[in-house]
């Protein structure tokens, strides 16, 4: 924020009122914040990606292009891991290339007939609800405030 004259938001690892008040207090002028939407009932994330994200650590993620050919953060799956892993071990590009087409397909055998995959952040992690999108902002404001009331007291203990 100290290095440009413009206004900076700020984005990635927000999910809460801690990362939200974090973020002002950083000195941005705004927050986006991408993953926790994912979880709230507007949301057109399918079953299974919202079970990923209800039952998923900051862990359960993977960094890949294989997704759009953009490098994004996603959950990792069995077909983006191998598709990494062909990567990594300089697999052959017809190999790489038909890994490709299982992620981007989405299809897989078992209670879901779509595993249509999309960018998640590591900070879904802290996510455990799907709420609607007012609810969600009503309550990241207040306990947002509510802590930034605290900061006062924790202030002057010291």
């Amino acid at each position: 924020v100290d290095a440009v004259d413009i206004p900076v938001i700020a984005a990635g690892g927000i999910g809460d009122a801690r990362g939200f008040l974090a973020a002002f207090a950083l000195g941005a002028v705004g927050v986006q914040m991408g993953t926790r939407f994912m979880a709230t009932a507007e949301s057109d994330l399918n079953a299974w990606g919202v079970e990923q994200l209800l039952g998923m650590k900051e862990t359960d993620t993977i960094i890949t292009r294989a997704m759009t050919g953009a490098t994004v953060r996603c959950v990792r799956t069995p077909e983006i891991a191998a598709y990494e892993e062909a990567l990594a071990r300089h697999a052959p590009e017809t190999e790489i290339t038909e890994l490709k087409r299982a992620v981007r397909s989405g299809r897989h055998p078992g209670d879901y007939s779509e595993r249509r995959q999309s960018a998640m952040g590591q900070v879904g992690g802290l996510i455990r609800d799907v709420k609607p999108v007012a609810a969600l902002i009503e309550e990241m404001i207040a306990e947002a405030a509510r802590l930034a009331g605290r900061l006062p007291a924790i202030a002057s203990a010291r």
